[in-house]
C-alpha cells in the first residue's frame, strides 16, 4: 500500500540530489555586454575626435550586421555601427509645370560600420561578398518597390581594413577618410 509513495519519494529525492550536484549553467551574454559596451564607447569617442566641426556622433549600435537580410553574409559582417549627422543644406524643388519653388532642408548623414576582421580577409573575398549582398538586396528592393524597376544605387563604400576592423561607410561618406586615418586604416583599392 505504501510502496508507490516510497517509489515517488525515492525518485524525487534522487532527482533533487542530481540537480543539486549539477554545475550551475550561466548565461554568458551578459558577461560580454560590458566589453562590447566599452568597445563601442571607445569607438564613439575616437570617431567624434576625428570629425570636422559640423559632424557629430548621434548614435551607436552593438552587434549590427551590414548585410542583415543576406543569410550567408549576416554573421561575417556583424560589428559596431556609429551613426553620424553632418551639416544641413537646402534644396529647391519645383513641381513640373508650376512656377512656385519649395525649399527643403536636409542633413547629411553617414553610418560607419566597424566589422571585426576575420582570418583570410582579402579584396577578392570582399568583392565577391559585396556582389552577392548587392544582388540579394537589389532583389529585395525590387520586390518591395514594383513601381520602380531596376537595381537600387549603391550608397556604401568599403574603405579598408587593419588588423582589427574592416571599415564600411554608408550614405554621405566624405568624412570616412578622416576617421580611417584616426584608426590607422589604409584605403584598399
Amino acid at each position: 500500500m505504501f510502496e508507490p509513495f516510497i517509489r515517488i519519494a525515492l525518485i524525487t529525492s534522487l532527482l533533487i540530489t542530481s540537480l543539486l550536484s549539477m554545475p550551475v549553467i550561466e548565461h554568458t551574454w551578459h558577461k560580454n555586454e560590458p566589453a562590447a559596451q566599452t568597445t563601442i564607447e571607445q569607438l564613439k569617442s575616437t570617431v567624434q575626435s576625428a570629425l570636422p566641426s559640423p559632424w557629430n556622433v548621434i548614435g551607436e549600435r552593438i552587434d549590427q550586421s551590414f548585410w542583415p537580410t543576406v543569410d550567408t553574409l549576416r554573421d561575417r559582417y556583424k560589428g559596431y555601427a556609429i551613426e553620424l549627422a553632418g551639416p544641413s543644406f537646402t534644396i529647391e524643388t519645383a513641381v513640373k509645370g508650376q512656377t512656385s519653388r519649395q525649399s527643403v532642408t536636409r542633413t547629411k548623414t553617414a553610418v560607419l560600420y566597424f566589422i571585426p576582421v576575420w582570418s583570410g580577409i582579402t579584396r577578392g573575398q570582399l568583392t565577391k561578398d559585396w556582389d552577392e549582398g548587392e544582388r540579394v538586396t537589389a532583389g529585395d528592393f525590387a520586390l518591395r518597390n514594383v513601381s520602380r524597376p531596376g537595381p537600387r544605387p549603391s550608397e556604401s563604400t568599403i574603405y579598408g581594413w587593419n588588423k582589427q576592423y574592416l571599415l564600411i561607410c554608408k550614405h554621405d561618406c566624405e568624412i570616412v577618410e578622416r576617421v580611417a586615418r584616426k584608426f590607422k586604416i589604409s584605403k584598399r583599392q
